[in-house]
């Protein structure tokens, strides 16, 4: 047995013996020993005691026992980062969950995504942000990715679509090795991982519960993908019990969907049929269910139809304001908030006006393709609005 599991064991067994502490609760900085031998506490197995009420910060690490907080008020004066699609209403920055049975059709559907993303082409009439992808196809081989890349793209392969069909595991050192690829391919904009089984450890904290472990998971991948602004997408199976809510079919437990930020389900209703079913939903789109064609000739997914109608919001007046006057600018202004409100004529203050276009600095980015942002200068606090080349 490996140090880590025995020290996995070992916090689990009521025998355990806290190094340097004779009360019940035990310092961050503490272990404990087992058959002799002494072992410090894995960050997993802190959060476990933490949540226990057992373990206390150690002094020099106070700081980690103290969260931040902002106002709301606060929060409506910050300018965020535009949270930009990778795929238009189905895949932006974050963590996604596409399941499905066996064979029926997800690495297809994956290799499709990331074909269309790699050149930037649509996908189903939706617009996609031309990226690098990484595909690790863990079940495959290089000569079967040959031979279905052909099938599906013909003569036509794409220069920013990376193949792997090895890597790491959660444990053993993935992470890093996405860090090395990233650092040797910038603007890689999406990360396809099939199958989520073969990049996760048998055991990671005996004793923990099955969602504690499938969330701990997916919460890795998930901050991976966070501080990275990318989107990872995960390839996972379906259980055989039939649910009347498809998306409670996904293996495992809720730990799972609840960890991403959205997840997709690939279903049949008639195995003989090439029609399916892709039930979607997220954080950051609306539900849908698109239903598909999987082309026996091409090997694509092709669009049938959408089996309910996307939500589209409604046309902001403010914003469409902002739009027509930028157009009439060439695209190009910049100036204070006060000056913006008098040029739109608008009844309402300049502080109000910038914590609208604050707000909505998604709407602007991905609907106007419009760049917003702000500058503290001597002279003053000036926006800045550009228009974004389609």
């Amino acid at each position: 047995m490996q140090k880590n599991e025995k020290a996995s064991s070992a916090l689990c067994n009521a025998d355990l013996m806290p190094v340097n502490n004779s009360t019940n609760i035990i310092s961050e900085s503490d272990g404990f020993v087992q058959n002799g031998e002494t072992f410090l506490f894995t960050d997993f197995q802190k959060k476990i005691l933490r949540k226990q009420g057992k373990l206390d910060c150690a002094a020099k690490e106070k700081k980690e026992c103290i969260f931040s907080t902002i106002s709301q008020d606060e929060l409506y004066n910050q300018l965020y980062t535009p949270h930009a699609y990778i795929v238009e209403q189905l895949l932006c920055p974050g963590l996604y969950i596409l399941a499905g049975a066996p064979k029926v059709g997800k690495s297809f559907l994956a290799l499709q995504i990331g074909y269309s993303v790699s050149l930037g082409q649509d996908l189903w009439g939706l617009h996609t942000k031309k990226s690098k992808v990484l595909y690790c196809a863990l079940e495959d081989t290089f000569p079967r990715l040959q031979d279905r890349s052909f099938a599906m793209f013909k003569e036509k392969p794409s220069p920013n679509l990376f193949l792997a069909i090895a890597t790491e595991t959660l444990l053993t050192g993935l992470e890093n090795q996405l860090q090395y690829f990233l650092k040797q391919n910038t603007n890689t904009q999406l990360i396809i991982i099939d199958t989520l089984q073969l990049i996760r450890d048998s055991h990671i904290m005996p004793g923990a519960s099955s969602y504690s472990n499938d969330y701990h998971d997916l919460s890795q991948l998930k901050n991976f993908a966070d501080k990275n602004n990318l989107c990872i997408l995960l390839i996972h199976h379906t259980r055989k019990q039939h649910s009347e809510d498809v998306h409670e079919m996904i293996l495992g437990t809720n730990g799972l969907p609840g960890a991403a930020d959205g997840n997709m389900i690939l279903y049949m209703k008639d195995r003989n049929s090439n029609e399916a079913y892709l039930s979607y939903t997220s954080r950051d789109y609306p539900a849908k269910t698109f239903i598909l064609d999987h082309d026996q000739k091409t090997l694509n997914w092709n669009l049938v139809d959408t089996a309910n109608t996307q939500f589209i919001a409604p046309a902001d007046e403010l914003l469409e304001k902002v739009n027509y006057f930028l157009v009439k600018k060439n695209g190009n202004w910049k100036g204070t908030a006060s000056l913006l409100c008098s040029e739109l004529k608008l009844d309402m203050t300049a502080s109000a006006l910038s914590r609208y276009l604050n707000v909505n600095n998604n709407r602007l980015f991905n609907e106007y393709n419009i760049s917003y942002s702000r500058e503290h200068k001597h002279a003053g606090r000036f926006i800045f609005l550009k228009k974004i080349k389609e």
